[in-house]
């Protein structure tokens, strides 16, 4: 379903699914994009929602499941990430929350693991990491390991790449032999300080 101005698509405009039931709806201004969209399933279940602006994605863009949960919502400013961005899992558990400012991650980047733990707290600022990186690993064990980085110094990740210089690591890992604050913490992290991100490799959702 279609409406038509000089030509151009003006109004709203619909499409369905098979079975009858509405599947997208959108509308226009002269042949762009101006205004809300709208997705949804064959059941009825709404899968997108998104406001349009002279052809561009401009405020809160909203995505769920097909059981209605939201999994993403993320703001936008002229067709470019802006704002917070947040992730969720099927069963509504915030997995990842960072902040863009045009398009690059810009602020606060955290993630959790499906049970809700956090694994992931650091810094951006124009795409790149900048001050503490702090990546938590889970383990029956409760002393705290830690990966040296012998390019930089600095305490590196648990990974072949150093998350401060960005460089390949020749790291020398070891467990420090100490607890980290409570005798039944299941909790292994490693923390890094560095002053050299311009090269650092970015760990995006």
């Amino acid at each position: 379903k279609k409406n038509y101005k000089n030509g151009k698509l003006n109004g709203v405009k619909q499409e369905f699914h098979i079975n009858g039931n509405i599947e997208e709806e959108e509308t226009y201004i002269d042949g762009i994009l101006d205004g809300y969209v709208k997705e949804w399933s064959s059941k009825g279940i709404l899968l997108r929602h998104c406001t349009y602006t002279n052809g561009k994605a401009n405020d809160e863009s909203k995505a769920f499941n097909h059981k209605g949960a939201l999994v993403r919502s993320q703001m936008y400013k002229n067709d470019v990430l802006n704002g917070e961005s947040l992730t969720f899992s099927d069963d509504g558990t915030l997995i990842f929350r960072g902040n863009y400012k045009n398009g690059a991650l810009d602020g606060e980047f955290k993630k959790w693991d499906i049970e809700g733990r956090l694994i992931l707290d650091t810094t951006y600022k124009a795409d790149k990491c900048h001050g503490i990186y702090k990546e938590i690993k889970y383990s029956s064990s409760s002393l705290n390991h830690i990966i040296s980085c012998s390019n930089c110094g600095c305490c590196s990740c648990y990974t072949t790449v150093c998350c401060g210089c960005g460089s390949a690591c020749n790291c020398t890992s070891g467990s420090k032999g100490k607890t980290n604050g409570t005798s039944n913490s299941r909790n292994r992290f490693k923390l890094n300080i560095c002053n050299n991100t311009s090269n650092t490799t970015s760990s995006r959702n």
